[in-house]
């Protein structure tokens, strides 16, 4: 017996089916979480891209913050940089709520997002 990878909740008989153009096997409870993993899989394909930019982004300006008020000594644009970097992160984590694929088996796909999006 296993857990469903949309809800969570324990399996019996699985409705399984291949994630799209993935090799992951989807082990549902039923069609319409079967139909919610899917989808969920879709977004993360094409949101990847979305969500490593706006990581990288909120980084670059954390650390243009950091660098600046160590070099200048100044932390006019540290005040700025360092909460605009962390908000972009915060955004980021919002719109694209993806976590490790051991978090995704632990809780399931519904439950992993709500976390995620309220860390975020």
């Amino acid at each position: 017996m296993g857990k469903c990878t949309y809800c969570g909740r324990a399996v019996e008989t699985p409705f399984a089916a291949k994630a799209e153009g993935d090799s992951d096997i989807l082990s549902c409870c039923s069609s319409e979480c079967l139909e919610k993993a899917q989808r969920f899989y879709r977004f993360t394909k094409k949101g990847m891209a979305g969500f490593i930019v706006g990581m990288l982004l909120s980084i670059i300006l954390i650390m243009a913050g950091a660098l600046n008020e160590a070099y200048t000594g100044s932390l006019r644009l540290l005040e700025i940089l360092m909460p605009a970097g962390f908000m972009l992160l915060g955004a980021t984590i919002l719109f694209f709520p993806f976590a490790t694929p051991q978090t995704f088996e632990l809780m399931g796909i519904k439950k992993t997002v709500l976390v995620t999006r309220g860390i975020g």
